[in-house]
């Protein structure tokens, strides 16, 4: 998803470094939502990560995994795939809109569901 944004934005003005364009994302953009479709034909939410900036020295978006898609193996099959979003360890670090609105509190809280 980050290339191809990185695409659109060549694709209307080449003369912009690459750099700067990704500087541009990592700031602009606040989550990903990744969808994809299985081999079940199904499509799940594979992960969601938290956009949480640009690392000028290493040149990449920044990005840090909040939820994850584990498969159920025992319960799927070759021809249907069962699973869950499953919270990862890492903690929000942008968390100012979350404040705001009262969210962050309620996350902080240890219950997972309400996000």
């Amino acid at each position: 998803m980050l290339s191809r944004l990185e695409t659109m934005v060549l694709t209307g003005s080449a003369d912009l470094p690459l750099p700067a364009i990704r500087q541009q994302i990592g700031t602009a953009v606040d989550y990903i939502v990744h969808l994809s479709r299985l081999r079940d034909f199904s499509r799940k939410c594979m992960q969601i990560a938290e956009v949480v900036g640009y690392d000028h020295d290493a040149g990449k978006i920044l990005l840090n995994p909040i939820f994850k898609f584990v498969e159920d193996k025992k319960a799927g099959s070759r021809t249907r795939v069962v699973g869950q979003l499953v919270r990862t360890e890492n903690k929000i670090i942008n968390t100012d809109k979350f404040e705001l609105s009262g969210i962050y509190d309620y996350l902080e809280d240890g219950d997972e569901t309400g996000a």
